[in-house]
């Protein structure tokens, strides 16, 4: 029983929807190689709302000419208290991200790699199969672009609307023995099989054609994984 694998789930995923990911292509290789995926805090992404506070959205905010009940204020601090200890702890859970798009977005071609990138194409169910996280219960769900709203229980699904075309699905990682994962790294890594996990690799448009011509020919004999120049033509020069 100690390697069973738990997984909640909000209910609006099908567990074969189409996901993708982009990542740089040293991550990738690194991932091919090593067959480790690499899962970093929800802490130490770009996004300042995943390790700062929102205040605004997080507390009510008295009117400047309004004495509130010394009751009320102290009920409000204590929820106060609360939803900071929450938000602390959520900042170290790793966090798994990916796409519901489908197709391929210049949009996450210039946000989530450098020149030399990539996407993988999977499905929630083969992600979840291919990923040991025995130590860990997964918790995952889409996305909701309605703000921080730190008061509803699915902040953890929750970011600002200029986020929405992302159409983000997250996986949390959540430690079964229920102490922080907080270590001098950034991140866990995961045992994985990238066979079962990956259904095709998209390179980059940004790397020259010769060369991504050469790298799916190079990659896809050495790992048997199936993979394609992007159909994204941009000017590179």
């Amino acid at each position: 029983m100690d390697n069973v694998k738990y997984c909640y789930v909000k209910s609006e995923v099908n567990p074969e929807e189409p996901i993708c990911q982009y990542l740089d292509l040293d991550f990738l290789l690194k991932l091919l190689s090593t067959k480790t995926y690499f899962v970093k805090f929800k802490g130490n992404f770009p996004d300042v709302h995943e390790s700062e506070l929102p205040l605004k959205d997080m507390f009510p905010i008295y009117c400047a000419n309004y004495n509130p009940d010394k009751d009320k204020v102290k009920q409000d601090i204590c929820i106060m208290s609360d939803k900071l200890e929450k938000y602390r702890h959520t900042s170290t859970i790793p966090t798994s991200c990916w796409t519901l798009r489908d197709a391929e977005s210049s949009l996450m071609w210039h946000n989530y790699t450098t020149k030399l990138g990539a996407c993988i194409k999977s499905t929630v169910s083969n992600f979840i199969s291919a990923i040991d996280f025995t130590e860990y219960d997964l918790l995952y769900g889409k996305i909701a672009y309605h703000g921080y709203h730190f008061y509803q229980e699915s902040f953890l699904f929750s970011k600002d609307s200029s986020y929405a075309d992302e159409k983000e699905l997250r996986f949390y990682f959540i430690p079964k023995n229920g102490t922080d994962t907080v270590k001098k790294t950034n991140g866990i890594s995961l045992m994985v099989k990238p066979d079962e996990l990956i259904e095709e690799i998209i390179l980059s448009p940004h790397i020259e054609p010769r060369a991504a011509s050469e790298l799916c020919i190079i990659l896809t004999e050495k790992y048997g994984i199936k993979v394609r120049p992007s159909k994204i033509h941009i000017d590179i020069h």
